[in-house]
């Protein structure tokens, strides 16, 4: 998930997300996701850095980065857009318990390991992406 470098708690208090195909010519929208206090997203905060630590609804992720798309992370508040592009990714997976300890089913676990955002190679630290102002 995203840390957000320089912005306060008002400022992020919502952010949307485009996914964008980019396998056709042109980025084309996909969806949009909105995240937001109200919908299930939390921030803990250390200095000037906001971590995502709450990102889910009903035990659900709310959104994760995937190598297929593209993306935009729109802040209104401080009306700034970063562009997520080169998504790069392990594609492992793993085996967990499912329903009781003795059935298992395969789930994916791919850590994202490079990224550019704004056209530039950005920091990942464990799948974590940090966005500065």
């Amino acid at each position: 998930m995203f840390s957000y470098v320089g912005y306060d708690s008002l400022t992020l208090d919502t952010v949307i997300i485009r996914r964008y195909d980019k396998t056709t010519s042109g980025d084309r929208l996909k969806d949009t996701f909105l995240l937001s206090r109200t919908e299930g997203i939390t921030y803990r905060f250390n200095l000037d850095t906001a971590f995502v630590v709450g990102s889910k609804i009903g035990g659900l992720p709310i959104f994760t980065l995937q190598s297929e798309w593209n993306y935009e992370i729109f802040i209104p508040a401080a009306g700034k857009t970063f562009k997520i592009r080169d998504i790069l990714e392990d594609q492992t997976s793993r085996e967990v318990p499912c329903y009781s300890p003795k059935m298992q089913k395969s789930v994916c676990i791919n850590s994202i390991y490079g990224i550019t955002v704004d056209n530039r190679p950005a920091s990942v630290d464990g799948d974590r992406i940090w966005l500065s102002k």
